[in-house]
């Protein structure tokens, strides 16, 4: 069905557009921005006329996103991500080139599934909201809720906060519902964030230590030496994936790499295995009781090693997520974050 979607400028500075999927934005004039949807692969334009934003776009009915507007035709950095990952450069030109200045929150915030609302950078630690989705096939309605971070040194800490219950209306509480996150102390030992929404401002404090400064220089790693620790990784990454096919006639997914990292200096690498291992689906079009099961794995290679699986979880997709996303290897330890949002953490 296509919708015809219209927002008028509301309040002081917010323009809203319902049932959508925005996030990449194109400043091709003064007097005019272009919204482009990469909602499916298609790409369609918002565009605005006077206070109206107008297009056409096929649509869920489930999302919607708030455009900060400065005076009549200016749409501000501040855009929420779509279904993807965003891209680096993307990140950086919405929420500003202050958030490179904090080592790895980049590569963290680009491997997140939920959207990214808000991020900010600020003496050496980095703070963002995340706006996550969530339903069910098999019943409910569509829950909401606001994930509120901080990372530092590798690592991050986070709370979330449920705005609109998946089953029950009377618990939604869209107070909750942050958009806008700022930092407003850090020490040694914690970082305190200031969060609003459009009707609620709230502070939080978060214990996440900085780790002490290294003395030593790292070793430098020779050219032939990355490429063939690269070279190996890659290869026991290819072995990993074809040995964990799984050819059912039912299967809608096939087993894959969804994301790998390597250091070079310490001769690790680290991957995630995507894969479906079952359903109760009778048919490619049935629905089943409990739907299709997936997992995802983390595996690490240690030098010439063989790769080990070393976490997993698994579940169906009518019951919950299983997704794990970002990883980072810091001394000596990988972490990544589950679907939950919450840090995973695998020594060496």
């Amino acid at each position: 069905m296509v919708k015809r979607l219209e927002a008028q400028e509301s309040g002081e500075s917010e323009a809203k557009v319902q049932d959508s999927h925005w996030y990449a934005v194109k400043s091709e004039l003064p007097t005019g921005i272009s919204l482009t949807s990469r909602r499916w692969g298609r790409k369609a334009k918002f565009t605005l006329s006077g206070k109206r934003w107008c297009g056409d776009e096929l649509m869920d009915s489930h999302s919607t996103l708030r455009f900060p507007v400065i005076g009549k035709s200016y749409l501000k950095n501040h855009l929420k991500k779509g279904e993807g990952t965003m891209k680096k450069e993307e990140l950086v030109q919405i929420f500003g080139k202050g958030l490179l200045n904090v080592e790895g929150f980049v590569d963290f915030l680009t491997s997140q599934s939920s959207s990214i609302s808000d991020a900010k950078a600020k003496e050496g630690v980095g703070a963002y909201i995340l706006d996550k989705h969530w339903w069910s096939s098999g019943g409910g309605g569509i829950g909401m809720a606001a994930i509120v971070g901080v990372y530092r040194d590798g690592h991050n800490s986070s709370r979330t906060f449920i705005y609109r219950d998946q089953y029950d209306a009377k618990k939604d509480d869209w107070n909750y519902a942050y958009k806008r996150i700022g930092i407003t102390n850090v020490d040694t030992k914690k970082i305190e964030v200031t969060v609003k929404s459009n009707s609620y401002t709230s502070s939080y404090s978060f214990d996440l230590a900085a780790k002490p400064k290294p003395t030593a220089q790292k070793p430098m790693v020779s050219k032939k030496e990355k490429e063939e620790f690269e070279s190996h990784a890659k290869a026991e990454m290819e072995r990993v994936a074809k040995d964990n096919q799984h050819n059912h006639p039912l299967f809608k997914e096939q087993t894959g790499l969804r994301e790998h990292i390597i250091d070079y200096v310490s001769k690790v690498a680290a991957f995630i295995l995507f894969e479906q291992i079952d359903t109760d689906r009778c048919t490619m079009e049935g629905s089943g009781w409990c739907g299709d099961q997936f997992r995802y794995s983390i595996w690490i290679i240690n030098g010439n090693n063989r790769a080990d699986r070393v976490h997993e979880d698994h579940a169906y997709n009518k019951d919950r997520g299983c997704d794990i996303r970002g990883l980072r290897i810091f001394d000596g330890k990988v972490f990544a974050t589950n679907w939950k949002g919450e840090e995973i953490t695998i020594a060496v």
